[in-house]
Protein backbone atom coordinates (compact mmCIF):
# COMPACT_ATOMS: atom_id res chain seq x y z
CA UNK A 1 0.00 0.00 0.00
CA UNK A 2 1.17 3.11 -0.85
CA UNK A 3 1.06 5.96 1.97
CA UNK A 4 0.54 9.22 0.23
CA UNK A 5 0.10 11.19 3.60
CA UNK A 6 1.02 11.16 7.40
CA UNK A 7 -2.10 11.48 9.34
CA UNK A 8 -1.87 12.65 13.10
CA UNK A 9 -5.41 14.21 13.55
CA UNK A 10 -9.14 13.06 13.07
CA UNK A 11 -11.82 15.44 14.16
CA UNK A 12 -15.29 13.54 14.05
CA UNK A 13 -18.61 14.80 15.89
CA UNK A 14 -21.59 12.34 17.93
CA UNK A 15 -24.43 11.67 16.16
CA UNK A 16 -27.39 13.78 17.60
CA UNK A 17 -30.28 12.31 18.69
CA UNK A 18 -32.84 14.25 16.09
CA UNK A 19 -30.59 13.12 13.12
CA UNK A 20 -33.69 11.96 11.56
CA UNK A 21 -34.34 15.94 11.32
CA UNK A 22 -31.00 16.26 9.09
CA UNK A 23 -31.37 18.40 6.26
CA UNK A 24 -32.07 15.51 2.95
CA UNK A 25 -32.86 16.30 -0.29
CA UNK A 26 -35.69 13.41 -0.22
CA UNK A 27 -37.28 12.14 2.58
CA UNK A 28 -35.66 8.02 3.01
CA UNK A 29 -37.36 5.73 1.69
CA UNK A 30 -38.18 4.27 5.07
CA UNK A 31 -37.09 5.66 8.49
CA UNK A 32 -34.13 6.41 9.90
CA UNK A 33 -33.01 3.47 12.45
CA UNK A 34 -31.53 6.30 15.27
CA UNK A 35 -30.12 3.39 17.31
CA UNK A 36 -28.49 1.87 14.25
CA UNK A 37 -26.73 4.68 12.90
CA UNK A 38 -25.45 5.39 16.75
CA UNK A 39 -24.19 1.90 16.71
CA UNK A 40 -22.97 2.38 12.83
CA UNK A 41 -21.44 5.76 13.76
CA UNK A 42 -19.45 4.54 17.05
CA UNK A 43 -17.89 1.61 14.88
CA UNK A 44 -16.59 4.47 11.99
CA UNK A 45 -15.34 6.35 15.44
CA UNK A 46 -13.41 3.04 17.15
CA UNK A 47 -12.26 2.55 12.98
CA UNK A 48 -10.36 6.27 13.28
CA UNK A 49 -9.51 5.74 16.77
CA UNK A 50 -7.34 2.66 15.75
CA UNK A 51 -5.43 4.45 12.97
CA UNK A 52 -4.87 7.96 14.06
CA UNK A 53 -3.04 8.93 17.02
CA UNK A 54 -4.96 12.09 17.68
CA UNK A 55 -8.60 11.68 17.28
CA UNK A 56 -11.10 14.38 18.63
CA UNK A 57 -14.60 13.89 19.12
CA UNK A 58 -16.86 16.69 19.52
CA UNK A 59 -19.63 16.20 21.62
CA UNK A 60 -23.33 15.66 19.68
CA UNK A 61 -25.74 19.02 19.67
CA UNK A 62 -29.21 18.03 19.33
CA UNK A 63 -30.16 21.54 18.46
CA UNK A 64 -28.41 20.83 15.09
CA UNK A 65 -29.23 17.46 13.66
CA UNK A 66 -26.36 17.71 10.86
CA UNK A 67 -24.18 18.09 13.54
CA UNK A 68 -22.13 15.12 12.56
CA UNK A 69 -21.42 16.63 8.93
CA UNK A 70 -18.36 18.47 10.23
CA UNK A 71 -18.01 21.11 7.28
CA UNK A 72 -15.47 23.68 6.30
CA UNK A 73 -12.44 21.09 6.41
CA UNK A 74 -8.88 21.54 5.56
CA UNK A 75 -5.97 19.37 5.00
CA UNK A 76 -3.17 21.32 6.74
CA UNK A 77 0.84 20.16 5.59
CA UNK A 78 2.84 21.06 8.05
CA UNK A 79 2.40 24.91 9.48
CA UNK A 80 2.64 26.42 6.25
CA UNK A 81 0.12 25.01 3.65
CA UNK A 82 -3.28 24.16 4.07
CA UNK A 83 -5.88 23.21 1.28
CA UNK A 84 -9.01 24.27 1.71
CA UNK A 85 -11.78 21.75 0.50
CA UNK A 86 -14.64 24.47 0.06
CA UNK A 87 -13.10 25.97 -2.62
CA UNK A 88 -16.00 27.97 -3.34
CA UNK A 89 -15.47 29.71 -0.05
CA UNK A 90 -12.03 30.83 -0.76
CA UNK A 91 -12.29 34.29 -1.10
CA UNK A 92 -14.17 34.03 2.29
CA UNK A 93 -10.98 32.44 3.87
CA UNK A 94 -8.82 34.54 2.39
CA UNK A 95 -10.91 37.64 3.83
CA UNK A 96 -11.03 36.24 6.98
CA UNK A 97 -7.80 35.24 7.13
CA UNK A 98 -6.42 38.88 5.91
CA UNK A 99 -2.65 39.49 5.40
CA UNK A 100 -1.93 36.00 7.03
CA UNK A 101 -2.62 33.92 4.27
CA UNK A 102 -2.30 33.63 0.12
CA UNK A 103 -3.83 31.99 -2.57
CA UNK A 104 -0.93 30.12 -4.34
CA UNK A 105 -3.37 28.87 -7.27
CA UNK A 106 -6.59 29.53 -8.58
CA UNK A 107 -9.49 27.02 -7.78
CA UNK A 108 -8.73 23.90 -9.72
CA UNK A 109 -9.32 19.92 -9.83
CA UNK A 110 -6.24 17.93 -8.36
CA UNK A 111 -6.42 14.28 -9.75
CA UNK A 112 -6.12 11.58 -7.47
CA UNK A 113 -2.92 8.61 -7.72
CA UNK A 114 -4.02 5.66 -9.57
CA UNK A 115 -7.59 7.20 -11.15
CA UNK A 116 -7.70 9.65 -14.36
CA UNK A 117 -9.22 12.63 -14.38
CA UNK A 118 -9.66 15.70 -11.76
CA UNK A 119 -11.78 14.49 -8.19
CA UNK A 120 -11.37 17.66 -5.63
CA UNK A 121 -11.77 21.12 -6.32
CA UNK A 122 -9.88 22.66 -4.49
CA UNK A 123 -7.13 25.65 -3.27
CA UNK A 124 -3.79 25.82 -1.87
CA UNK A 125 -3.17 28.35 0.68
CA UNK A 126 0.14 29.39 2.09
CA UNK A 127 1.02 31.11 5.25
Amino acid sequence: MVKYFNVTHALARGLARTFEDALALEPPPEPINIALAHKQHEIYNELLRSIVANFIELPADDSCPDCVFIEDTALVIGKTHAVVTRPGEVLIILLLFHGKLRCTCTPHSFPHPGRPGPVVPSASLLA
